[in-house]
This record gives structure tokens, sequence and C-alpha cells, in this order.
């Protein structure tokens, strides 16, 4: 989910959801896609005899239609396959940017004579020197033809661009609370009077600059934390963990980034889910030091608390203690 486009997508290309707003600011192009078809294809459930997105455009009540919607936007993130492209350096590419990057070098042939595409050749021929080359150069021009993340009367551009990625999440997930009914993101260019949005962005900003810049090692006990490298580490490092809950008007949202380099950053949110499929952000980012040692996950946070759970598989999902977490490519980190 995976944290990655416009904040509030308004589904104009199909008319029977010309009125309905549902927030897909983490979905790629192609993911969209996957999210309105299903929602014209499935029916709601509250009784209405509607497809979701005739639901969620003509009966703006329904609780059960946003309700699915999101289920249906998390169900698409979850079965996502994981973008990997060897031997380059994605680290400066969103999951959008990244799913852009594969798709262009899944279609173009390596020039080194080996007749497969890029992709194939940076994974399958490890002595070539050509398919990374050719893999950068579509990467370097994806990153110079992607717009800059423009919030006006707020600046991020001291952030990287995965941590200014973090922010337009956030702020796109979030109400203003000056009453327009519009998220952070929306109301801070839409509506150049207010002054609530500038004051609940910089706050948001803050928390994720916190995380870009706090040592991940600063609490003496975390600078000796140490992995056994065993099984259940070769499991999780790398990774995102994404664990998303969706039930009874409330939803629920959290990833934890574990980084190679023994570091991590954690994040969340969580609310009511309205007809309007709101929800409100809760934390802004939190990171430390983790291990893993046998089948036990310690999160050594740099305010010094420690978090312990332990790691399990059943019917292929994992686990953290008896919570199901997806494994997704990591969009922060290596």
């Amino acid at each position: 989910m995976k944290w990655l486009g416009a904040a509030l997508i308004i589904f104009s290309a199909f008319p029977t959801l010309s009125t309905a707003q549902i927030n897909m600011a983490e979905l790629t192009p192609e993911q969209q896609n996957r999210v309105k078809k299903i929602l014209n294809e499935r029916h709601c459930t509250c009784g209405c005899d509607m497809h979701i997105a005739t639901c969620l455009a003509d009966d703006p009540s329904c609780e059960t239609a946003p309700r699915l919607a999101h289920e249906i936007i998390d169900e698409v993130i979850a079965t996502t396959p994981a973008i990997e492209l060897k031997r380059v350096n994605t680290s400066r590419l969103t999951q959008a940017q990244k799913m852009k990057a594969y798709e262009i070098l899944s279609k173009q042939n390596c020039t080194c004579g080996c007749n497969m595409a890029v992709t194939q050749c940076l994974a399958d021929d490890p002595d070539c020197d050509v398919s990374p080359k050719i893999a950068q150069n579509v990467i370097r021009e994806i990153i110079n033809k992607t717009p800059k993340i423009d919030l006006k009367r707020v600046d991020i551009s001291h952030l990287s661009p995965a941590h200014q990625q973090a922010v337009f999440s956030a702020l796109s997930s979030s109400n203003c609370t000056c009453g327009c009914g519009m998220t952070i993101a929306k109301c801070l260019v839409d509506d150049p009077t207010c002054e609530v949005s500038p004051e609940l962005a910089k706050a948001v900003i803050a928390k994720v600059a916190q995380t870009a810049t706090t040592p991940a090692a600063s609490h003496g006990r975390s600078k000796t934390l140490q992995s056994d490298g065993g099984k259940w580490y070769q499991e999780v490092a790398g990774k995102q963990l994404l664990y998303i809950y969706t039930g009874n008007g409330y939803r629920r949202k959290e990833k934890i980034w574990l980084c190679s380099d023994g570091s991590f950053q954690s994040s969340g949110y969580g609310g009511s889910i309205s007809s309007l499929g709101s929800a409100a952000f809760s934390d802004g980012g939190r990171s430390g030091r983790w291990a893993v040692n046998g089948d036990v996950l310690t999160l050594a946070f740099s305010n010094g608390t420690t978090a312990k759970y332990k790691l399990s598989f059943y019917k292929g999902f994992l686990y953290l203690d008896n919570t199901r977490y997806f494994r997704l490519e990591n969009d922060l980190c290596k």
C-alpha cells in the first residue's frame, strides 16, 4: 500500500460514479482502473440491488457501499505483485514510478543481443552491463518527467521524494477542520483564504521530517540491537509490512518499513468511515531499530520504547502475534 497521484479521484470515466468521491491517493493508475472495474461489477450488499459504483453515486446515505469500496481498494493494493528491478537503484522512485519503469522495461528488449526484455535480462544475466544502463536511463527520464508535488502555501522541498509523497498521502487522507469538507491537500490548493489547512499541513510535515532526520539508533539500547540472520529475518528484511482493518464503521491502516540496514519507520492512520469515505490521520510516523531473533520481531523506537511480536505464518499470510500483515515491496528503503 502500500505511502503514493491526485488526492481525491472523481470517477468521471464511469457515468455511474460521477457524484462519488473515494480516496485512492495510494493507488497507481493501473490499480485505480482495477478498482473502478470491480466497483462496476460487484453488487452492494445493502439490499439496494445496485452495483457498488451506482450505489456510491445514487445513495449518499448508504454506509455499506463506502465500506465495500474501501475493502476493494485494500484488496487491490494487497494483491498487486511487488515490482522488483534487479541490479538498479530504485530508491528515488515512488511505487507508481516503479510500476511505470517496470512496464516500460518489460516491453523493451535489451540491446546486448540476448533477445530478452530488459527486466528479464536484469534478473537472469548478472554479467550483462547493458541492461542496467538502459534501466537507469529510463528511471532518470521518469524522475525528470514526474511533476513536482505542489501543495501551495506550504514548503516540502526539503524532504526526499519518498517523504514528500508520504506527506501528500497523509494530507490527502485527512479532512481539513475548517468545515469546507475537503481534504487538507485540496483545501491548500483550492481555498487560499483558509488559515486552518496550512497549520494542519505544517504539523504533518514536521512529523514526517522528524522520521527523515532522526537517527534511527538515537537510543542507547537500539544501537546494540542485532538480528540472528535466520529464516524469519530473511522473510521480513527489506519489506514493508501492511496492516489493514475495515469494519464496524471504522478503518485502520498501519505500515512498518523494515530497512535492511536495521532501521525502521512506521506510520498509521484510522478513523470512522462516512458516506464520503473519509479517515482521520492519526500518527505521522515513528522510527528506530529493528531485529529478528528466532521468531521474535523487536522494534526499538527512538523514544526509548520497545515492542516485541511473535512471527508466524498461517494459510500463507504473515502474522505479528495474532494480527495478519501483508508483506509488500518496501518503497522507502531497501
